[in-house]
């Protein structure tokens, strides 16, 4: 009975557990699943940006074409189409690269296609893609070097709708060509 009494007397030294929230424990599969999941998001987007980028812009345009702040001095009215003029071109000898500005005025509701012919034999030297109104291929790759001399030069300028990309007027200018 001792031993009944002195359990009855001594206190209680245990406590309950206080309820808590169970601690959660991140698990690895859960982790796993997320980085899969991020890995696949960054592979669509470089996918995206690598091979459907052509498919996203026209093929059409030309790849060179840059905006250009070009300074029309002539007023075109509505319904018109602004080609600038060349006087003459001057090309380097020996080079498939040289430079010139083939702008298509911002006013314009076109398209420009700038082709470089040679006179004598009717030879297409260029031929840029479409231009948008605004921008200007500022530099050219011939189909061939040319020796130096001098050339007449057919400049053809074609236009083309913006929205069915259907061909509309056209000029041919005939301009001297030196190549030194």
């Amino acid at each position: 009975m001792n031993e009944q009494n002195n359990r009855q007397t001594e206190p209680e030294t245990q406590k309950s557990p206080a309820p808590s929230t169970p601690k959660r424990r991140i698990q690895p599969v859960r982790v796993l699943l997320i980085l899969l999941a991020a890995a696949i998001l960054v592979g669509v987007g470089v996918f995206c940006g690598l091979y459907l980028r052509d498919w996203l812009t026209d093929p059409d345009l030309d790849p060179d074409a840059k905006d250009y702040p070009y300074q029309n001095e002539v007023t075109v009215k509505e319904g018109e189409i602004a080609v600038p003029g060349f006087s003459a071109m001057i090309f380097p000898k020996d080079r498939v690269s040289v430079q010139s500005v083939l702008v298509n005025p911002e006013e314009n509701d076109c398209y420009f296609v700038y082709s470089f012919v040679l006179m004598e034999t009717g030879e297409e030297l260029y031929r840029s893609g479409m231009i948008p109104p605004g921008m200007a291929v500022q530099e050219q790759t011939l189909s061939r070097p040319l020796a130096a001399g001098e050339y007449m030069l057919l400049i053809r300028v074609q236009a083309f709708s913006l929205e069915d990309k259907h061909e509309m007027n056209g000029v041919n200018m005939e301009v001297p060509l030196t190549v030194n």
